[in-house]
């Protein structure tokens, strides 16, 4: 339901399973899953490492976009990373897990606005089905105005950490 996948702590795993599918790498470079090093021109490294992977779906459900989410705890890490925007993402017009939302959200006409991809995915385990998440940015007013097209309230679930607050 959720396509929610692992990023090994490789530099080069996605590119050398690329590689070894008889993939190009461009459109893996396009889509901001691998970068080019600044000092060395021409040598790609995996942008997400040691990470969990969250694909990011357009309404119709359709994959445009990745989060990964640190899991080592480490300060110095930052705890998610998205893919770079393009023509199809837009991080501040996107709502994680609208895509299966949306059906219940029209029909009850109420969101549960929570903070994260985790969140959302819970709930949903729960049978809670009309959650979605700003998907790590703050909630934009691109979002609501996005939501108000489906529904008449929207309540926040927040965590009690500082983004929370």
């Amino acid at each position: 339901m959720f396509q929610v996948g692992f990023a090994p702590d490789s530099w080069d795993a996605l590119i050398t399973w690329s590689i070894q599918k008889g993939e190009k790498t461009q459109l893996l470079l396009e889509a901001g899953m691998i970068k080019e090093r600044q000092k060395a021109k021409g040598k790609l490294f995996d942008f997400f490492r040691n990470k969990i992977i969250f694909p990011i779906h357009d309404k119709f459900g359709r994959p445009i976009a990745f989060t990964g989410r640190d899991i080592t705890g480490k300060d110095e890490v930052s705890k998610y990373m998205n893919t770079g925007e393009t023509g199809l993402y837009v991080k501040s017009e996107q709502l994680f897990g609208l895509h299966l939302a949306l059906k219940t959200i029209r029909e009850k006409k109420m969101a549960y606005l929570v903070e994260g991809q985790p969140d959302v995915i819970r709930l949903q385990q729960i049978d809670i089905n009309n959650v979605i998440a700003p998907g790590g940015t703050s909630l934009t007013v691109d979002q609501v105005q996005i939501l108000k097209k489906y529904c008449d309230s929207i309540n926040i679930i927040a965590d009690a950490d500082n983004a929370g607050k």
